[in-house]
C-alpha cells in the first residue's frame, strides 16, 4: 500500500531522458495521483543520431524535468554528472525512490550511487545486457557496487533477467520491464497522410523500412543482400529511416544497384518517426548476433506493431520474445530467407493485414500504460518496504 501521508516520491535519472519521447512511461507514471516524480536529465547529450539539447516537456506534463551538466555523454558508459548537483537534488527531498535507468557498470551508475550515500531511498536500476559479459577495471567494480546498494533491480526482457541471474545479480530482487511504446504516437496513419509522406519522399509504394542505428550488427549487409535477390519485376522502394557510419555503405549499394532514386535516408527527430514508420508497407528488423552483442528488445518492432506495421524480424536475442506471433520471424544471416518472406508479404496484401491486425494487438502488452502500471508496482512494493525499515518522523 501507498504511504498514508502523502503520494510516493521518486527520482528517476537516465541519460536517455534528454529527449522527450523516451519519456513517455514515466511520465504516464507521473500522472498517477499516487506518485510524485522528478525526473533528472543531462542538459545536453551526444546521442547516437544527433546531439540533443534537454528537450522541454508538454504543458499539460505532471513531470518535474531537472537538468544537469554532464561530460562524455557521446559515450554513456563514461558519461558522468555534475557531482555536487546530482548529490543536491538527491537530498533535496525526501525521496522514497531513486531510479537509474542506467546500466549498472556505468561511471553515471556509481555516482548515483555515491549520491544515495546518507539517503534511506530505495534504490533500483534498470538493464538491457543480455550478454555475459565480463567488464574490465573499474566497471567491474562499479557494477558491484551498484548491484550491491540496489533494493530492486529491472531487466529489458527475460533473456536479460536470466543472464544476469546467472551472473550472480540477485534473483529474488528482479523483475523484467519492457520498453515502452506510446500507442497515443504510434498509430496507423492515415490514406492521406501517408501519401503526403510518400510525395515528399519522392516514393512509390510499396515501401520496404528499416528503423534504427545504421550499423554493421544491425542486419544492413543481410537486408541488402535479400533486397539484390528479389525478382527485378517486384517494384518497391526503401526507407531508411536512421543515421550511423553504415550510411555511405548503403548509398554506394544504391548507386550500383542502379536504384538511388528509390532508396531514401533520412535522420528523423524522435517525434517525426510516428508519421514516417506509419507510411511504411513493410519493416524489416534484421538483427544480428556478434560476440558482444545481441538484439536486446526490439524497439523498433514495437513501434511498428503500434502503428500498423507489417515486420520481418531476425531471430536474434530478444526479437522472436518481442515480436510474439505478430511477426514474420527469419533465420538472421540467410539472406536467400529475408528475400523469400520480404517477395511473399510484397504479394500478398492479405498476409500483410493480419501481421498488422496481430501487431496492434501485441502492441498494447507493451503500451506506455501498461509498462507504467508494472512500474508503479514495482515502487509501491519499494516505498512499502522503505516505510517497513525506516518509519519517518512525524513533523510536529
Amino acid at each position: 500500500m501507498a504511504r498514508a501521508c502523502g503520494p510516493i516520491r521518486v527520482l528517476s535519472i537516465g541519460h536517455s531522458y534528454a529527449i522527450a519521447l523516451n519519456r513517455a512511461t514515466i511520465r504516464t507514471l507521473a500522472a498517477d495521483s499516487r506518485f510524485d516524480v522528478v525526473l533528472a536529465a543531462p542538459k545536453v547529450l551526444d546521442g547516437d543520431l544527433r546531439r540533443v539539447r534537454l528537450e522541454p516537456e508538454p504543458k499539460t506534463s505532471p513531470l518535474a524535468v531537472i537538468g544537469i551538466d554532464a561530460t562524455f555523454t557521446r559515450y554513456h558508459a563514461l558519461l558522468e554528472y555534475d557531482a555536487a548537483r546530482l548529490r543536491r537534488l538527491v537530498a533535496s527531498r525526501d525521496f522514497d525512490v531513486v531510479y537509474a535507468w542506467v546500466e549498472p557498470w556505468t561511471l553515471a551508475a556509481r555516482q548515483i550511487v555515491a549520491a544515495l550515500e546518507r539517503s534511506t531511498a530505495q534504490f533500483c536500476f534498470w538493464t538491457a545486457q543480455n550478454i555475459a559479459a565480463d567488464y574490465p577495471t573499474p566497471f567491474r567494480d562499479i557494477e558491484r557496487q551498484v548491484v550491491a546498494r540496489a533494493d530492486r533491480w529491472l531487466a529489458a526482457e527475460e533473456l536479460v533477467l536470466h543472464t544476469q541471474i546467472a551472473r550472480g545479480y540477485p534473483a529474488d530482487s528482479g523483475a523484467v520491464l519492457y520498453l515502452g511504446v506510446d500507442t497515443s504516437l504510434f498509430t496507423p496513419g492515415t490514406p492521406g497522410a501517408r501519401q503526403a509522406v510518400l510525395r515528399e519522399l519522392e516514393l512509390r509504394p510499396p515501401v520496404i523500412g528499416f528503423l534504427g542505428r545504421l550499423v554493421e550488427e544491425k542486419g544492413l549487409d543481410v537486408a541488402m543482400a535479400a533486397l539484390e535477390r528479389l525478382d527485378g519485376s517486384l517494384r518497391w522502394s526503401l526507407l531508411v529511416m536512421g543515421s550511423g557510419p553504415y550510411e555511405p555503405a548503403i548509398r554506394a549499394w544504391a548507386r550500383r544497384r542502379g536504384c538511388s532514386k528509390r532508396v531514401k535516408i533520412r535522420l528523423l527527430r524522435h517525434e517525426r518517426v510516428p508519421r514516417y514508420l506509419a507510411a511504411v508497407d513493410l519493416l524489416l528488423v534484421p538483427s544480428q548476433t556478434r560476440v558482444h552483442w545481441r538484439e536486446q528488445f526490439g524497439r523498433a518492432v514495437v513501434e511498428a506493431f503500434a502503428a500498423g506495421v507489417p515486420a520481418i524480424v531476425s531471430d536474434s536475442g530478444a526479437l522472436p520474445r518481442t515480436a510474439g506471433d505478430a511477426a514474420r520471424l527469419v533465420n538472421e544471416a540467410d539472406a536467400g530467407a529475408w528475400a523469400a518472406a520480404i517477395a511473399d508479404l510484397l504479394g500478398d496484401a492479405s498476409a500483410r493485414a493480419e501481421l498488422s491486425r496481430r501487431g496492434r494487438q501485441r502492441a498494447q502488452r507493451f503500451s506506455t500504460t501498461t509498462v507504467a502500471g508494472e512500474l508503479a508496482d514495482v515502487f509501491t512494493a519499494m516505498s512499502a518496504s522503505r516505510a517497513r525499515r525506516r518509519p519517518r518522523q512525524r513533523r510536529a
